[in-house]
């Protein structure tokens, strides 16, 4: 949130509360998920970002949330972005 702030290329964030992404997991098994934050750019653009913690990226889970947030974001001429930082 500290980041998102301090960049000048943002025009507004919030936290994410009634997105909800659907997406099917490794047991096929159809699910959804919450993502963190929806940013707007001072150019229009929209972005959602994930915050995971390194450890998470490779986890199967997150891969199938990944992929599908990816896929709807593509779908409204979005950008999605995984955010995370090594410790």
């Amino acid at each position: 949130m500290l980041v998102l702030e301090d960049d000048p290329t943002v025009k507004r964030w919030e936290r994410c509360r009634s997105l909800w992404i659907p997406y099917v997991d490794s047991e096929s098994q159809r699910r959804g998920y919450n993502p963190d934050f929806i940013v707007e750019r001072v150019d229009g653009m929209k972005e959602i970002h994930e915050v995971k913690g390194e450890h998470l990226i490779i986890n199967e889970e997150t891969k199938h949330k990944v992929a599908a947030a990816e896929e709807f974001c593509l779908k409204r001429g979005m950008l999605f972005k995984v955010i995370t930082r090594k410790a």
